[in-house]
């Protein structure tokens, strides 16, 4: 089986991507843009975007897509993703393919990062 090449930026990486995983990545891409990064590329073969002194990151699983980043969520904002109904981790909101993206909760997070 041949290799994957590396994505050289976060459209090859979407495009790369499951075909059930692409509109929310690029929903998430135009998101994280929106917030105005300094800085977009692509590390440990994953769409970073780089704010002043945080970053955020988009990755693609079997079952979901999640955004990660370079802070611990509070308690706070865990308890808020959960009672979306969505999964988070240490530093991550996990969504499903058939769910929506919780722009506003992202937002905030991003804000407060």
């Amino acid at each position: 089986m041949a290799k994957k090449t590396p994505p050289i930026d976060t459209q090859a990486y979407i495009d790369q991507a499951a075909p059930e995983a692409q509109a929310l990545l690029s929903q998430l891409a135009v998101l994280l843009r929106k917030m105005q990064p300094t800085e977009e590329k692509i590390k440990w073969g994953q769409p970073f975007f780089f704010y002043k002194e945080r970053r955020a990151s988009i990755a693609a699983y079997k079952e979901h897509v999640s955004v990660s980043f370079s802070e611990d969520l509070t308690p706070e904002e865990t308890n808020q993703a959960k009672n979306l109904g969505y999964a988070t981790g240490q530093k991550r909101v996990n969504i499903r393919f058939d769910q929506s993206i919780p722009d506003e909760l992202l937002e905030e997070m991003i804000k407060k990062k």
